[in-house]
């Protein structure tokens, strides 16, 4: 905690400005600090209007072709991949949530991650020496390496 992961992959997002809009996936206790953390470090290119956080399960994409930044939680993407096909790269903060890919989370956030042009996966949460921790990360960010875990 406080490296400086979420500025560190805030800018790095604009170094690839094609990429927009971003979505930033993270808990949901999160997502306000994440706003903030944008407002203050993007203002002179990102203002205020164009930062959404999607705050219930409904979705109008009309709704979001404002921003340049939309941020949600992981259980409402979970069930929003379809609606945010748009967004061109992702960070996900706490990506440790995404390690077993048994859980509902997974099976419908690992497809929708590997597709997209850009993907920060960010954690602080020591990685256990198990492969099979290992593996969905690796394949969101390398799916044409990382196939299967056999």
């Amino acid at each position: 905690m406080g490296i400086g992961k979420s500025v560190q992959s805030l800018a790095c997002s604009l170094l690839f400005p094609e990429c927009f809009p971003l979505l930033i996936i993270c808990p949901s206790a999160l997502k306000h600090v994440w706003k903030d953390e944008a407002l203050k470090w993007l203002q002179d290119i990102v203002p205020e209007p164009q930062v959404a956080i999607i705050k219930k399960g409904t979705l109008k994409v009309g709704e979001l072709s404002h921003a340049k930044i939309i941020i949600s939680s992981y259980e409402i993407t979970s069930k929003l991949t379809d609606g945010l096909t748009f967004c061109q790269s992702v960070i996900c903060d706490e990506a440790h949530y995404l390690k077993n890919p048994d859980t509902s989370r997974c099976k419908f956030l690992v497809p929708f991650l590997t597709k997209k042009k850009r993907v920060f996966l960010l954690t602080g949460t020591p990685a256990l020496a198990k492969p099979r921790e290992l593996f969905n990360l690796l394949n969101i960010l390398r799916p044409d390496i990382f196939k299967r875990l056999e």
